[in-house]
């Protein structure tokens, strides 16, 4: 052990989130090979002005703090001022030995590392200088690196600066108590930093994804309308105006193609029927009366005439998994669907999430009239 077995610190560490997660869990290893516990931003990776009273209750618990600056200047609360730099000043401010860790090149960093605007650079320039101002200071160039100063910084800190720490005695937690702290403690960074990578992973699935106003095209092969379908009512099938169609639709197009009649959940029966006529709608005019004209009367009873049935389901399995992916929906498997002419069990159902609510409601709501210029 690298302290007494009867004195255990706690140590806060503080810095940027995405960026560094590397250098966070070198770090926080160095902080339970020193044999203390470590407690920061896995604890709460958001941060945010709700929970920086539970933050400054973890840093006025904690014995020592940490900081670690490298690229990023980091989210910042409504004063302008980055949750990183309130937590290092708010240290300092209660005295606590505070060790900094910058990054020694700047120039070595690229992309998401590194702040893009102007602003950002100057606040995060700034805050390095603050930092640097602290005689505990040191520079490092990779993870590994940093991880063998902060050992070093510790063990010097924990014998040069002793602090309260946890004490064995009547009113301190049992040695035992402290062990089950420290797992749960590890087995809780472990937890957070996985649920900050699968939803980092999530946003960035969103923001690669083709939305909005970006368009999608799709190969169509059309079918005749066969006349058996008008068999009760005369007369004979209708040709398609062209073999193939190419729909060129905004993901917004489609949207609204699929939940046309403003429901918040809708079957696969339904969306192939809503797809069917919005390919009747973008097909050539023809002469007399048309093929369009006819799929749209016989869509309306669900028959699967007038569109190649693979062309309508590679349709179908594109908006499926892309409205998925944009957390618009989700799947559930429905109990059956009762029509006037068919009962089909085990239908797919896609239901709204809350994301594809708002979606929706900013599609085919009521927006509110511009306000009046001034003066008028």
């Amino acid at each position: 052990m690298f302290i007494g077995e009867e004195r255990r610190y706690q140590v806060f560490v503080s810095s940027t989130f995405r960026d560094l997660t590397e250098e966070r869990q070198k770090v926080l290893q160095a902080v339970l090979e020193a044999n203390a516990f470590p407690a920061g931003m896995e604890l709460f990776p958001s941060a945010d002005d709700e929970q920086w009273e539970f933050i400054k209750g973890e840093i006025k618990s904690s014995d020592y703090y940490m900081v670690i600056v490298a690229g990023k200047y980091g989210s910042m609360a409504e004063d302008g001022v980055s949750y990183t730099e309130k937590e290092y000043d708010y240290a300092v401010g209660l005295g606590k030995p505070v060790l900094g860790f910058l990054f020694k090149d700047l120039g070595e960093l690229k992309g998401s590392r590194l702040e893009e605007d102007a602003g950002r650079r100057e606040k995060l320039r700034a805050f390095r200088d603050k930092v640097s101002a602290n005689k505990l200071v040191k520079f490092y160039s990779n993870a590994d690196e940093l991880k063998s100063q902060a050992l070093l910084a510790l063990t010097t800190s924990f014998q040069r600066k002793p602090q309260t720490g946890w004490v064995r005695a009547t009113q301190a937690r049992r040695a035992e108590d402290l062990e089950e702290l420290n797992q749960l403690k590890t087995q809780l960074i472990a937890a957070r930093e996985e649920i900050a990578k699968l939803k980092a992973t999530q946003e960035d699935a969103r923001h690669l994804l083709a939305q909005g106003e970006e368009r999608v095209t799709w190969r169509v092969k059309l079918n005749e309308v066969i006349d058996e379908l008008r068999a009760g009512l005369g007369g004979p099938g209708f040709d398609p105006p062209v073999e193939y169609l190419e729909p060129n639709l905004s993901w917004e197009e489609v949207f609204k193609a699929v939940f046309a009649g403003r429901n918040a959940s809708v079957t696969q029966v339904q969306v192939r029927k809503q797809l069917r006529m919005t390919v009747a709608q973008l097909t050539p005019t023809g002469g007399g009366e048309r093929w369009d004209d006819w799929l749209r009367v016989v869509s309306k009873f669900n028959f699967e005439v007038g569109i190649d049935w693979d062309s309508l389901e590679s349709m179908l399995r594109d908006i499926r998994i892309q409205f998925l992916g944009l957390g618009y929906i989700t799947i559930s498997q429905d109990e059956g669907h009762q029509g006037k002419t068919s009962y089909i069990p085990g239908v797919e159902r896609w239901t709204l999430t809350p994301r594809g609510v708002a979606y929706a409601a900013k599609l085919f709501g009521k927006l509110r009239p511009p306000e009046p210029a001034s003066g008028s």
